[in-house]
């Protein structure tokens, strides 16, 4: 795909970030949908099992092949990095080649425990209170947003795909964290543009192209 580079390392601390906040999604086993998970103050999440799994085989290792370059372009995001973190292997998308760090959109396909194992994650995170789950383009999701993502803007969801797989949404713009810096909020997740990538990528694995 034209517009792909190729780096051995994530890019500034946008991507350790990601990867530092998906810690969890490294399992090999397994895990059907739970019953719920109740976090520290006692919200519950309840994620429902996937009834119509998607095949990410394709995808794994070529993340920056799940948002078409038209659709980048759209998204304004139209510069694709492939990066690679040990076996894994995440997707950058940024404005320009020498735009701000901090203005990105990173998608990583996980698998093994699925959302039920992102859930799972409140049972020892203090700041997951406010997590919650909703469904895009009629598959599951975990929008794992908390002070962090509501006070500069950033948004962070889980979409499960399967029971066993999901891939990660998070967007990052320097206006939100600029609004956040100055005036103490950028007034909650900005989550149009991640929730839109979702949809795009999910129309993308049913295609299989």
């Amino acid at each position: 795909m034209a517009g792909i580079a190729r780096t051995p390392a994530a890019v500034a601390a946008a991507s350790l970030a990601v990867i530092a906040l998906a810690a969890g999604c490294t399992g090999n086993t397994p895990a059907p949908a739970g019953p719920g998970t109740t976090t520290r103050s006692g919200t519950s999440l309840v994620v429902p099992a996937v009834s119509n799994p998607l095949d990410v085989s394709g995808f794994r290792d070529a993340p920056c092949r799940l948002i078409p370059e038209r659709q980048a372009r759209d998204l304004g995001r139209p510069v694709a990095q492939e990066e690679r973190t040990g076996s894994r292997v995440a997707c950058h998308w940024r404005p320009s080649t020498d735009s701000n760090p901090m203005d990105f959109l990173d998608i990583v396909i996980y698998t093994g425990d699925g959302l039920a194992g992102i859930a799972r994650q409140c049972r020892s995170q203090i700041d997951c209170d406010s997590w919650t789950v909703d469904t895009i383009a009629g598959y599951p999701v975990v929008r794992a947003n908390g002070r962090r993502e509501s006070k500069y803007g950033f948004c962070k969801l889980f979409v499960g795909v399967a029971d066993d797989v999901e891939f990660m949404v998070a967007d990052s713009d320097v206006d939100g964290i600029r609004k956040g810096t100055a005036e103490g909020s950028a007034g909650g997740p900005r989550c149009d543009r991640a929730d839109h990538a979702a949809t795009i990528v999910i129309q993308t694995l049913k295609d299989g192209r």
